[in-house]
């Protein structure tokens, strides 16, 4: 199976000159293995991964910020960065489907009174042997995790995969 480095390793760098202070790679590698949402969430989660991170042999400059971060998300071709990303998900799944595990979570504090706004309630899909979330999404009003568990499911390819969740998902529907 190649590696996300190995597939990533063929993205053309759009940039020239002193902009290329962080290897293109390692950027793309922290961006794709951390799990977050923003560019400001990859430069925090690569400064508290130092250590870790330290291992990769071309970050003698240190950790990108989040504006260099947000430049070369901006300069990379969007279809280029999609393939590449596909190739390694598909190649992912390579070994055998393995067990996907639902659950639906409403995140702490994520309520805002004064807004009158509620909780925020997410609905997750996870590999657990690939140790990567396939999806997610957030229930939109009116919608219970019974019905986001069939709406994320049927956006993927489940054949052969063993799904786990609570008991709440014990539903003929969702079978």
């Amino acid at each position: 199976m190649p590696s996300l480095i190995t597939i990533f390793r063929d993205i053309p760098d759009p940039r020239s000159g002193n902009a290329q202070r962080h290897a293109l790679l390692d950027m793309l590698t922290v961006a794709s293995v951390c799990g977050a949402e923003s560019c400001v969430d990859f430069a925090e989660f690569a400064e508290d991964r130092e250590p870790l991170l330290r291992e990769f042999p071309s970050v003698e400059n240190g950790f990108p910020s989040d504006d260099t971060f947000s430049r070369v998300f901006r300069l990379l071709d969007p279809a280029t960065f999609g393939r590449a990303f596909e190739a390694f998900l598909t190649d992912l799944g390579a070994d055998g489907p393995g067990v996907l595990a639902i659950d639906g979570k409403t995140l702490r504090r994520s309520f805002g009174r004064a807004a009158g706004r509620s909780a925020l309630h997410v609905f997750t899909a996870f590999g657990a042997d690939a140790r990567l979330s396939f999806g997610q999404r957030a229930l939109t009003a009116g919608e219970n995790e019974i019905t986001a568990a069939g709406a994320l499911l049927a956006r993927l390819a489940l054949g052969g995969a063993l799904v786990t969740g609570d008991a709440i998902h014990a539903q003929v529907e969702t079978a």
